[in-house]
């Protein structure tokens, strides 16, 4: 019998004879190890992508917590990262934790965000390694502007009244419809208007990114009621040449009109400021009530304008515009009556079809404004419709000059304020809104008193 050290001896021999059967047995046992190596290899070059990308994602959550007061900045800046992910990135790309911190800068305050990642293996874990960590911090300044706001605010009669909807048989356009205006004993959509505001001014003295506020309030139908002995600035008098709706009497008020709330002169005062909120009210009397709302564009323009703040009683003086530590704004809201004509205030009655007589020229003076305000003078503009559908009379019309007068980009390819035949939507700009109910009213206020912050990322 052969013994176990010879049997040993010649399966060597027999495998230095066979070389083939050698590698086979090399390549079997080293096969798991190469798969392995090329899988880290594959895994590598993946986790060089997924770095750029947990990196580009930490920037838009260090921004994003830059942004907000009155929020939990961890949550949004975890819920701004994950939506920074591409989707066929999910389940390679996981967040283990967001730690976020304010540091109080000269200039306003920086924010650090450090983002603990992990980016899960494709192959590596052949050897072992299923997972390789990311840390990731970035770091968003965000300084403090001075704030000037004017708010122009619709108060006519329509103010006080609820909408109904019914198609018209006569519609040229399907789903046309008419639309019905019936009055409320309690004013619920002026109201929430005014609480807006209260809102808005409470939202902004709060607001860590502002380091200085300043107000003004221009109530409107489609005249304006300035201050006594206050007489109408000569910018205003020269748009109504003929007094079509200007009757001045001798201490230069306008006549015949809506008794509105007094303009506020912007103020950086709070006691002024709540004074001029409690004023707001929607009186009601005879006489025309239709909000033309490019004659308190123009007013918020001129008061935001060091030359022209003069016309306004109490008002403070103001920045120039382009100012670099000032921001501009404003905030135009209206029922949509802005192109309508002619209503009486209620005694209690019924109307029918309010936007159905369109004045072109108001229109296109209020567009001509906005553009102005935007491009000259670096004016942010937010405008504000109160349940304005498109297939209301004139609603179209509406949404498209409230779309032009807005500040921000569109979201519909294409749309451009550059072609003026084209009919641009609301629903498609940045700083306009288009809202249903008096709840939502206040949330714009407040959704707006959010924007005022100005972040950069820290290299």
């Amino acid at each position: 019998m052969t013994s176990i050290p010879g049997r040993i001896s010649r399966f060597f021999d027999r495998l230095r004879r066979d070389e083939s059967g050698a590698t086979a047995i090399v390549v079997a046992i080293s096969l798991p190890v190469l798969v392995g190596f090329a899988g880290l290899a594959v895994d590598v070059a993946r986790y060089q992508r997924a770095k750029t990308i947990i990196a580009n994602a930490a920037d838009h959550a260090a921004l994003a917590a830059a942004t907000v007061d009155g929020e939990d900045r961890v949550a949004v800046a975890e819920r701004f990262f994950k939506a920074q992910v591409p989707p066929s990135w999910a389940e390679t790309v996981k967040l283990n934790s967001v730690k976020v911190i304010d540091a109080p800068s000269t200039n306003g305050v920086n924010v650090r965000v450090s983002i603990d990642a992990q980016v899960n293996t494709l192959l590596g874990s052949v050897v072992g390694v299923n997972k390789l960590d990311v840390a990731h911090v970035a770091v968003a300044a965000r300084s403090i502007p001075n704030l000037e706001v004017v708010m122009a605010l619709a108060s006519s009669g329509t103010m006080c009244s609820s909408k109904s909807r019914r198609p018209n048989p006569l519609a040229e356009v399907p789903g046309d419809t008419i639309l019905s205006l019936a009055p409320m004993t309690e004013c619920a959509p002026f109201n929430a208007m005014k609480k807006g505001v209260e809102e808005f001014i409470k939202i902004s003295k709060e607001n860590k990114g502002v380091s200085a506020l300043k107000v003004g309030l221009v109530p409107y139908n489609y005249k304006v009621k300035f201050g006594t002995g206050v007489p109408i600035p000569a910018l205003v008098s020269a748009s109504e040449p003929d007094r079509t709706f200007y009757q001045l009497d001798r201490n230069g008020f306008v006549t015949g009109a809506e008794p509105l709330a007094p303009i506020m002169g912007i103020t950086s005062d709070a006691g002024r400021m709540a004074q001029g909120v409690a004023r707001l009210e929607m009186k009601t009397a005879d006489g025309p009530a239709w909000t033309r709302t490019d004659l308190p564009l123009m007013l918020a323009g001129m008061m935001l304008d060091p030359a022209q703040v003069r016309n306004f009683a109490g008002a403070e003086a103001v920045k120039p515009f382009k100012d670099k530590n000032t921001q501009k704004v404003i905030i135009l809201f209206t029922d949509g009556s802005n192109i309508g004509c002619c209503f009486t205030n209620w005694r209690p009655s019924n109307f029918d079809n309010q936007y159905l007589y369109n004045y072109k020229p108001y229109n296109d003076e209020m567009t001509r404004l906005c553009r102005m305000l935007k491009e000259q003078g670096g004016v942010t503009i937010f405008t504000v419709l109160f349940d304005v559908k498109e297939s209301d009379p004139g609603g179209a019309v509406i949404n498209n000059t409230m779309a032009r007068c807005a500040s921000g980009i569109y979201s519909e390819p294409g749309a451009s304020e550059d072609n003026p035949s084209s009919s641009l939507k609301c629903k498609h700009r940045q700083n306009c809104y288009n809202v249903e109910t008096p709840e939502e009213v206040v949330r714009v206020y407040q959704d707006i008193a959010q924007n005022f912050y100005t972040a950069t990322l820290k290299q």
